[in-house]
């Protein structure tokens, strides 16, 4: 927790992408504050929080608390465009559609650490990414995209924009579930059903993605934590 502060070059609580890939969607570059790793460090201030609490290290637990108080109010203030969050503040795909945008309010819900944003807001993000990156994209049959333009077309020329991640559908889903839309969380994960097991017949060698043309990588990368998280989050 000490190590990743040190992205906070502003000292707003919140930690800045470099514009490189700094982060698991190398090929997704961020630049300044994103509600990719923004969210995450949010939920993980959370965490480190109750940890510190547990073990009686009062003075981490005010650290953690004051880091979180500063840098929760300036997410939504920098991130929330009124319909969804931003991709991030600078970089080339800011005002994108992105599927990884709700990864950090998920996670501190899975964990039992409340809410770190609106939850009327996160409902509203989901409807946008469901409508624009699974219902626009080949009319929810394969699964949802990880990321739109802002008039919800899909982005050409990068693989993970332009392919279906499995085990960040399945955290999609399980976040839908989360926040009452079961039957929309439902749909994501047939559509994953019927691409992995009917169509491609891997059966339990879950890929780590596939994309629209018969393709996958990473086979036997099994996400079994997301998926099981669905489960946790009915």
């Amino acid at each position: 927790m000490e190590y990743i502060a040190k992205f906070d070059t502003d000292g707003d609580g919140l930690i800045e992408n470099d514009g490189t890939p700094d982060q698991t969607f190398d090929e997704v570059a961020m630049k300044g504050v994103s509600s990719y790793c923004g969210g995450l460090w949010l939920a993980s201030l959370k965490a480190a929080r109750a940890m510190a609490e547990i073990l009686g290290h009062l003075e981490s637990k005010k650290r953690y608390d004051e880091l979180y108080l500063k840098g929760q109010p300036k997410f939504e203030e920098l991130l929330w465009t009124g319909e969804y969050f931003k991709v991030d503040t600078s970089g080339p795909y800011s005002d994108h559609i992105f599927i990884g945008q709700l990864i950090g309010p998920w996670f501190a819900r899975l964990c039992n650490l409340g809410d770190i944003v609106d939850p009327d807001k996160v409902r509203l993000a989901l409807k946008k990414i469901y409508q624009a990156n699974f219902n626009n994209f080949r009319e929810g049959t394969l699964g949802t995209l990880s990321m739109t333009d802002t008039h919800g077309k899909p982005v050409i020329g990068k693989v993970q924009c332009g392919e279906i991640m499995t085990g960040i559908n399945m955290a999609l889903a399980s976040n839908m579930f989360q926040h009452g839309m079961k039957e929309e969380g439902l749909e994501i994960l047939y559509a994953l059903y019927r691409q992995i097991y009917e169509k491609l017949g891997l059966f339990f060698r879950t890929p780590a993605a596939y994309d629209d043309k018969g393709g996958c990588r990473a086979v036997i990368n099994m996400r079994p934590l997301a998926i099981w998280s669905c489960e946790l989050s009915k």
